[in-house]
């Protein structure tokens, strides 16, 4: 395969900056048609991306029928997640997915369930897999420079302005709020390390009941805007989370904080997204120090692709991108996949019941 055709399914900012853009830098993709809800922004990024008007919907159905498209991108509002990825994988779409892939268990297992079935490629865009320290912190742990994993914290603190945050505060579209848009991140790449989480206990609030919008009238704020919740892995690590963008004077987005440590009987890491080419490591009775991530961590994931973005909150969106067509195109399996991603909002789900009924609550399993 020369070439994969993609169809991007919401064509928004995310759709633009982080899939778009890495399919073309990729020497690897062409994006063949574009949908989007919105007619007006649909019709922009397709003349953006030099497609004719009839590669450009409004209703992902009618862009799976187009034969140019093999694989789609999806990133829409959470609620269309699961009906636009089982139908792109009935069509034999391979499918690339926004997080969290669902708005609950249910809806995740019937998209691993339509995947597998249909023997497509599919991937969960956890994005924080590929920045550098990330990468080189799971072969440190997977190479047991720690000892024995212990405990684990988890802290992504942005300060975002009181304004309307779109779909993202409506339940009905969201499900929930920092917990499913930041959270779920997090507790990817600790699961990815760990095992999936047996137990949770969580607490969740919505300290902004309202938001503006730009035209001065208010929205209602449906679903947390900060929460926070211990894990129990089946392997016996311990994991605190914490996440909200009401952190003030944190920064947005790559900008804010998010840290990772884990500690464990010989050693401790320490990963923070502003230095991501740096990892500090410490041995028992020592310090901290900082490391420099070796060069094979920075590199680009797959064959044939071009060096990264010079720009580190580029570059690590780009090899998200580069995992999923290497996968495609050599018919292996992708990391992380349907299955990461349902096992994901297993934990969100329980999460929130554990919010509401203000105890410890069981993961589903999911295999």
């Amino acid at each position: 395969m020369d070439r994969i055709g993609f169809g991007l399914i919401g064509a928004g900012r995310q759709a633009d900056r982080a899939h778009a853009r890495a399919i073309v830098h990729s020497g690897l993709g062409t994006i063949e048609a574009v949908c989007d809800a919105d007619e007006a922004l649909a019709r922009r990024r397709a003349e953006q991306y030099g497609l004719p008007p009839e590669r450009c919907f409004t209703r992902y159905q009618d862009l799976l029928e187009c034969s140019a498209v093999v694989a789609v991108t999806i990133g829409t509002p959470n609620h269309v997640h699961a009906p636009a990825a089982i139908a792109a994988a009935a069509s034999g779409k391979h499918v690339f997915c926004e997080k969290p892939i669902a708005m609950d268990t249910e809806e995740a297992l019937r998209m691993l369930e339509a995947v597998r079935r249909a023997r497509v490629r599919h991937m969960t865009a956890f994005t924080y897999r590929f920045v550098p320290a990330m990468r080189y912190l799971r072969h440190v742990v997977a190479a047991g420079h720690l000892g024995t994993p212990r405990i684990l914290r988890s802290r992504r603190l942005m300060d975002w302005p009181d304004e309307s945050l779109g779909w993202r505060q409506i339940k009905s579209q969201a499900a929930s709020g920092d917990l499913g848009d930041m959270a779920s991140h997090r507790v990817d790449y600790a699961q990815s390390m760990f095992g999936p989480v047996r137990a949770v206990q969580g607490l969740t609030r919505i300290f902004v009941p309202e938001r503006r919008l730009p035209d001065g009238r208010m929205h209602a704020a449906e679903v947390d805007d900060w929460c926070a919740f211990i894990a129990e892995f089946d392997r016996g690590v311990v994991g605190v989370f914490e996440s909200t963008k009401l952190a003030r004077g944190y920064g947005q987005g790559d900008h804010g904080t998010d840290d990772f440590e884990i500690h464990g009987a010989g050693g401790s890491a320490f990963y923070r997204l502003r230095d991501p080419h740096v990892l500090e490591l410490g041995a028992a009775g020592g310090i901290l120090a900082p490391v420099e991530v070796p060069v094979e961590f920075r590199a680009p994931v797959g064959t044939g692709v071009p060096p990264l973005s010079a720009e580190p909150s580029l570059a690590f969106r780009e090899n998200q991108m580069y995992e999923f067509i290497d996968a495609v195109r050599t018919g292996r399996d992708c990391s992380p996949n349907f299955l990461d991603g349902a096992r994901v909002v297993a934990v969100v789900d329980a999460v929130l019941r554990s919010a509401t009924e203000r105890r410890t609550v069981d993961v589903q399993r999911v295999d």
